[in-house]
């Protein structure tokens, strides 16, 4: 399923200056973690030669009917008219309000702004709409739609944006919309269940293998934790993360899971773990949000085993801090603005009174390096090939 989203979304150009009614209709089924990852920018060449040909206020129109879209999507999901399609197939507007069990006026409404946008089809023999074969295809996926809730989630915050703009202090991760954990959650898990077993660093699989013992800091609601805890049956998985509301989802998830060598706790990343404790540590998508990273690296130095492995997945970004380099990223415009809404105000909060690390989203290898290094005590730190480059991420292996 993601090789085949990933094929699908990189043919759009996200949120199209063209006004392409398809285009912006599809931006907003970009959920799976590869799809949008492995296809935003890669149209880009052709977004700007759009551009020349279409002046500021007609971008700007375009993109606000795309962005109005891309929340009814979400509401769409939320209120389970994309299920009872699936369940249902073509149907009235009114049939798809008693389905959903949603007010028919509202259902009404959304179903011209989704038939307009190209989402769902109408067919005027029946007065039926219905969902287009590759439209199911994606919504048929729990992940499909995952970004559907996690930008809304952060838009809303637009007030608290612009404040820390001016002020240069930070947003903290648990002063989001519930809807931004849910959504994460949703995005990476078909990357984790796909390819995260694969990006376990062969030195530490062996030791997982024979009952070593892993740390996961970050760890959200322990989607990647559990994960592992299945592939490794007789290594010892336990998942940190300073969020506990976060935690509580995953000790839910453990015990759903009926697994006996996962174990979930809150503890913040310059807190987790004893002396030498651990045979490998992983940071998945989180090091980049961390206000205390430098900490969390000299912790992990700390918290690992002689001759341990640490392994991060990070979003894709240049090896060095240069403009020119980032800009040549495929992924930087995206990227960036997430980092501008979620990650970047994450990691400018401060420490008591200690400035944050502020890294974000397109933080650079170097930087990994020199606090992995320098900081942590860790001998080589560097980006290994791996299927998630693919999907846009960097796969980073630091030995101890």
């Amino acid at each position: 399923p993601i090789s085949r989203l990933s094929r699908q979304f990189s043919r759009l150009t996200f949120c199209s200056s063209s006004g392409s009614q398809q285009a912006m209709a599809l931006c907003g089924f970009a959920g799976c973690g590869a799809g949008i990852l492995a296809g935003v920018g890669l149209t880009l060449g052709t977004q700007k030669a759009v551009q020349k040909k279409t002046s500021f206020a007609d971008v700007l129109a375009s993109k606000a009917q795309a962005s109005l879209n891309f929340n009814l999507i979400g509401v769409g999901d939320e209120c389970g008219l994309f299920d009872a399609f699936l369940k249902g197939g073509a149907m009235t507007s009114d049939e798809l309000a008693k389905a959903a069990g949603c007010n028919p006026r509202y259902v009404k409404e959304w179903c011209l702004a989704m038939a307009s946008n190209d989402v769902i089809a109408y067919s005027a023999k029946d007065e039926s709409f219905y969902l287009p074969p590759d439209v199911k295809e994606v919504v048929s996926d729990p992940s499909g739609l995952a970004l559907s809730f996690i930008i809304p989630a952060i838009i809303g915050n637009r007030g608290k944006i612009a404040k820390v703009f001016k002020t240069g202090e930070g947003i903290g991760w648990g002063e989001h919309d519930e809807r931004l954990y849910s959504g994460t959650c949703r995005f990476f898990k078909p990357v984790y269940d796909n390819h995260l077993v694969d990006c376990v660093p062969p030195s530490l699989r062996a030791k997982l293998e024979m009952g070593g013992s892993l740390a996961d800091v970050g760890c959200g609601y322990g989607a990647s934790a559990i994960i592992l805890a299945k592939a490794f049956p007789k290594a010892k998985i336990v998942g940190y993360d300073f969020h506990a509301p976060s935690i509580e989802v995953a000790n839910k998830k453990k015990a759903e899971s009926g697994l006996a060598n996962v174990f979930f706790e809150v503890k913040s990343a310059t807190e987790f773990g004893s002396p030498e404790q651990f045979d490998g540590i992983c940071f998945l998508d989180c090091f980049h949000d961390m206000n205390v990273a430098a900490a969390a690296a000299r912790r992990a130095g700390l918290a690992i085993k002689p001759g341990g492995t640490c392994f991060l997945i990070e979003l894709m970004a240049a090896e060095t801090d240069n403009v020119t380099e980032q800009l040549a990223m495929p992924s930087c415009g995206i990227y960036s603005g997430l980092s501008c809404h979620i990650c970047l105000p994450c990691s400018m909060m401060k420490d008591g009174e200690t400035p944050g690390d502020a890294l974000g989203t397109v933080v650079p290898t170097e930087r990994h390096r020199r606090y992995f290094c320098e900081g942590g005590g860790f001998k080589s730190l560097s980006s290994v090939p791996s299927a998630v480059n693919d999907m846009g991420f960097r796969l980073i292996v630091a030995e101890k």
